[in-house]
Order: C-alpha cells, then structure tokens, then sequence
C-alpha cells in the first residue's frame, strides 16, 4: 500500500489536472496517476511504498530527499521496511536514471533494492543495469505506466463527447471512411531538430501541399507566459543568452540559430541536401489548424478542432518528441492522438519505435505502409526512408488509394477499440 505520497513543494498543481480521466482533486500534484499506481503496481500490492512525484524536471532529483521526506520515512526506506517509488512518466529521461544512482543511491545512501521508477519507456529495461553496473549496485527495479495513452485516452472519449457521441463511441469515422481534399496530417508545435528538418526536407520535395501542417513560429514555446519559470528552473537564475534572445529575434534568425542544430544531427550529405534546399519554409511560419496559439498545456485540449482534418486525411505524419538514437523510445499522445481518431501513420521516431508500441499489445500498419525505417539505425537514412514513404503514400493513384484504405481499415479499427479499452496501466519490467 502506499503509506505517504509525496513531492517537491515547488511542484505546484496545474490548471489542465482537472481534464485527467483520474483526476480526484486531491493529493495529485503532478499529472502522475495515484489512483492507476495503487490499483495496477505490483510492487505496491506487495510492499509498503512512498510514492516520490517528480513532475517534469530533472532537477526535482537532484535535491537531497530530507528535504521533502521526512526523517521517520527515509529511516523505513533506509532499514528496507518501504520501498521509493519514483514517478518519472511525465517524462522518462535517460538522465533521471543517472542521478537517482549518483545523487540517492551513492550520495545519499538509500539502497538500490529499496528504489522503483515508473516511467513510459521500456528502455529502461535496458539502461538501468548498465547504469547499476557502472556504479557497482543491485538494479533498481521498473515499471511501465503509458500515462499519454491514458491521457489521450481521457481526452478523446470527452471530445466526442462534445460532439454528440456519448456512449456511441464505436459510431466515430475517420478519413479512411470518406473522400478527403488532402493525403496527410501533419502537427508539430515545439521545435526539435528533427522537426526543422523534416519540414525542409518536405518543403524541398514540394509535399507540404498534400498535407494539413501546424508549425510553431516560435521555438520550445519560450515565448509563453511560463517561459521564466520553466528556464529558471531549468536553468537556475541564469538564463543563457540565446534562449532570452529567442524571444524577440525574428523567425529567420531564429532558424538560422537551430539550424546549426540540425546540420549537426544530419550530417550526411543527401540528406543536408535536402534540408539546405527547403531551408525557405521558415517564411511560411506559423503553421495553424485547430488553435490560434501554440500553448504549453496543448496535449490537454479539446480535438474537436482537429476532427475535420482527421476526416479529410487518410495518414498522419507523428513527429515524435525524440527521433535520434541517443534517446529513449517513449510513445506520447502524439501517437495515440492517430490511434484513437484511426489514422494510419508513419512514425518520425527512433529505431524501434514502432516495436514498443506492439508489446503492449497495439498493431503497426506492416504490409500496408512500408514501415521498413523502424529498423533503421542510421538517424539521416531512417529519416529518408520515411520521407520517401510520404511520397509514395501521398501518390497513389485511386486503385491504390482505395485499397490501402480497406486494408488500413482493419488495423486501424482494432487499435481503436484497444484504446478505448486499454487498461493495463502499470506492468512491471524489473
């Protein structure tokens, strides 16, 4: 059971908690879900456990535990009568496991048998023993919690429900039930290397037309009334030069800047030839559809806005929060936001991608979209690949397009219905 559920005091309440399918108005500080950790862990079934929120930054870790738990806890912990869970799957970096090591286990002496993180990657998996034995200790243990599936999953059903599908939910359509005016859906808001490039690149091939696109103007919405808070934060009281900067450049400088970015990230020629040709896409910025600003709480809103676009499209193009191999897979609600309006997708995502979302028991579209780039390793030629899958998707004559509807029908529907039932929230994987 879990005997103190407890956070850093900085960690304050967010105004879209409320739109969480668990939300109790009670202790929830975080997005983290009390209520899904107490009824599906294994490991709170069994034990008595603190559950440590720690929000979306990394620096929550770093602090020393006295701090926010008190002494009589951290005595249970420390003599192996409770176990630390620790709640990461706002965001399940590859550097939370790093420091919960270095700064709670080595530092602070609480022991490793004693520690559990709840992230949304299976990474983990494999990057918790090599950090274990890097600092000659027992490895924590895991569990798994696809807290933006269940996020998204909230989200949509009270999204149709906006439009008149309570309780008919099995009657919603996507645009692989009707003709559309366009091929794809296409939606970004934070810049990220990958995202520049993959927009030039498209840009260069002259795809944009064939899609629905929102790009930010800005980047990493820095230009949002949270922008001191989240940089200070980060950052403490010195704020980097250029990110103060990014408030005021133009787009174009702006471009110019994160452009250094990604020539670096995608250094094989063919590809920085591509990017380089579509460099002029910045001018058509901002990219909108559904909102009027790019807002930092956007994951939380209504879709209605978005269902005509869904609609009128039969694939979406996800670009992922991460693309490069030296980052973890976590699947958001970018991806189940596709699922769960049954689209078809191509995954702008890292190696492998596609196969964690299968072991949770989701189908790909194999057959159908070539999703050969899954197994890529090579971050420029994986990228390529699925630009060429675009293009050929965006092509097909009528024949094709129809029979790559029925065939994308089947596998869209079953996922759609695992979504509206998924309810394995919490799987131990160590």
């Amino acid at each position: 059971m879990i005997i103190a559920h407890v956070y850093h005091p900085s960690l304050k309440p967010n105004s879209h908690d409320k739109f969480h399918p668990d939300y109790t108005n009670s202790t929830s500080y975080s997005i983290a879900n009390y209520k899904l950790v107490c009824q599906y862990s294994e490991y709170v079934n069994n034990n008595d456990v603190i559950l440590y929120e720690t929000g979306g930054a990394v620096e929550y870790l770093n602090l020393p535990l006295d701090t926010f738990i008190s002494k009589e806890l951290l005595d249970k912990i420390k003599n192996k009568e409770a176990l630390l869970a620790i709640d990461t799957s706002y965001e399940s970096r590859w550097t939370y496991i790093e420091i919960i090591y270095e700064n709670m286990i080595c530092k602070q002496g609480i022991p490793a048998e004693q520690i559990y993180v709840i992230g949304h990657t299976l990474d983990y998996t494999t990057f918790i023993p090599k950090i274990a034995k890097k600092h000659n200790q027992p490895v924590i243990g895991c569990e798994f919690y696809p807290l933006w599936c269940r996020v998204q999953q909230g989200l949509f059903t009270r999204t149709l429900d906006e439009v008149g599908l309570q309780g008919k939910y099995e009657n919603y359509k996507s645009g692989l039930s009707f003709p559309n005016s366009k091929e794809f859906l296409y939606l970004n808001n934070n810049w990220m290397s990958h995202r520049l490039a993959l927009l030039s690149i498209l840009n260069n091939r002259d795809l944009l037309k064939y899609g629905y696109n929102s790009f930010n103007q800005k980047p990493e919405r820095r230009g949002q009334f949270l922008y001191k808070e989240l940089m200070s934060i980060r950052y403490g009281n010195e704020i980097p030069q250029y990110l103060i900067d990014e408030q005021t450049n133009t787009v174009e400088q702006n471009w110019k800047f994160w452009m250094d970015e990604v020539y670096e990230d995608f250094p094989n020629q063919d590809i920085l030839q591509e990017i380089k040709n579509g460099y002029d896409v910045h001018t058509t910025l901002p990219l909108k559809l559904d909102q009027k600003t790019f807002d930092l709480a956007i994951a939380w809103f209504s879709q209605r806005g978005l269902l005509k676009y869904y609609r009128d499209t039969y694939f979406s193009v996800i670009t992922e929060t991460f693309f490069l191999n030296k980052h973890p897979r976590h699947p958001t609600e970018k991806l189940f936001k596709a699922i769960s309006h049954k689209h078809p997708f191509i995954y702008i995502a890292n190696k492998n991608a596609l196969e964690s979302l299968t072991v949770f028991g989701y189908q790909t579209y194999d057959g159908i979209i070539n999703e050969s780039y899954d197994k890529e390793p090579d971050d420029c030629n994986r990228m390529l690949l699925m630009v060429n899958e675009i293009e050929r998707l965006c092509n097909l004559n009528e024949t094709e397009l129809q029979d790559f509807k029925n065939k994308s029908l089947e596998v869209a529907n079953y996922n759609y219905t695992k979504f509206l039932n998924h309810s394995n929230w919490i799987i131990k994987l160590l």
